[in-house]
């Protein structure tokens, strides 16, 4: 209980103290690499970590330290590559195989944050999607042709996500105030963490696909897809 008060005592005062002396910049976007570590049941199951990118864009409401907005990200939690000839008839012509699993996530954004400074801390609420997707693509070894030459999806499930974030950012620069300017534009570097609640899922792993003679044996997992990422990236403020 004494936590719950504390923990209510902080949420308070970082909005008393951010709620003063707001810029004009109403708009904020920013793009992260990103990583991500499971948790839980899913951490049983996938034992690596994942690697990837995501993005966000968000609307600061009308003198409120409060943001809303929508977050994306693309995990690549598992890959397999090998080469193979393209065809018994044309066994001197190879190509590269590659099977992913991927998780992509999609959430509204909530976010309270100091609307000035140049060290600008944040804590996020959000609430969403995860898609869970295996994929193989064929592909030609040529360096400048990176189209799929065929490619099939083995899963793909969904389930909601939901969780919490946290992240500092550091201006690096900020562009010089214009009395007919609207908005004023500066550029941060973004340092966050996020855990995300996942609801149970079907999916597949490294090595999920057996190769048996001219058949495929696939095996197939379920469970809960917590996961905490961590971030770091460029956010625009404009």
């Amino acid at each position: 209980m004494k936590k719950k008060r504390e923990t209510g005592v902080l949420v308070l005062l970082f909005v008393l103290l951010t709620s003063f002396g707001f810029s004009q910049s109403r708009f904020q976007a920013g793009g992260y690499f990103a990583m991500g570590f499971p948790q839980n049941e899913f951490k049983e199951n996938v034992d690596n970590i994942s690697y990837g990118a995501s993005g966000y864009f968000t609307y600061r409401l009308p003198n409120s330290p409060l943001s809303a907005g929508l977050s994306f990200s693309f995990l690549m939690y598992g890959h397999e590559s090998r080469e193979e000839p393209f065809g018994s008839n044309v066994p001197e012509v190879w190509v590269d195989v590659n099977t992913t699993n991927a998780m992509i996530m999609g959430h509204f954004l909530l976010r309270l944050q100091p609307p000035t400074g140049r060290l600008r801390p944040y804590l996020d609420g959000l609430f969403g999607f995860k898609l869970l997707t295996t994929d193989t693509r064929v592909r030609s070894q040529e360096f400048l042709d990176d189209e799929a030459i065929a490619s099939s999806n083995h899963i793909r499930d969904t389930a909601l996500s939901f969780g919490a974030g946290a992240g500092v950012m550091i201006c690096a620069y900020a562009a010089p105030r214009c009395p007919n300017r609207g908005s004023s534009f500066a550029v941060y570097v973004d340092l966050g963490t996020r855990y995300l609640k996942g609801g149970n899922t079907e999916y597949m792993i490294e090595g999920s696909l057996i190769r048996n003679g001219d058949d495929i044996i696939y095996e197939v997992y379920e469970s809960t897809t917590d996961i905490i990422t961590m971030h770091i990236g460029v956010s625009f403020s404009f």
